[in-house]
């Protein structure tokens, strides 16, 4: 565990590789959609052909290849507004 709770880095090389560090935890792997815990919060990457190339858990290093589409960080506070919001309005 190299990294610091508050460092991350990612590289992406012509939407086809991309390097993550401060990964924790995989949550759901596919040829379609990556969503994995990171250090800086949940991050979901979206592509084709996705596969993951190597995961380094001592080092906490995800490389995966395949096209990439997009990626994001998912923040728990705004899904938990937007819940609730919903929620106010079906009552």
């Amino acid at each position: 565990m190299n990294n610091s709770i508050n460092n991350q880095d990612i590289f992406l090389s012509n939407r086809k590789e991309m390097k993550i560090t401060n990964v924790k935890k995989i949550n759901t792997l596919n040829n379609l959609l990556f969503d994995i815990e990171t250090g800086l919060g949940r991050l979901k990457i979206e592509g084709n052909d996705l596969d993951m190339i190597s995961l380094d858990n001592d080092k906490e290093i995800l490389l995966l290849k395949g096209k990439i589409n997009k990626f994001e960080y998912l923040d728990k506070q705004k899904n938990k507004k937007e819940a609730s919001f919903i929620a106010k309005i079906f009552k």
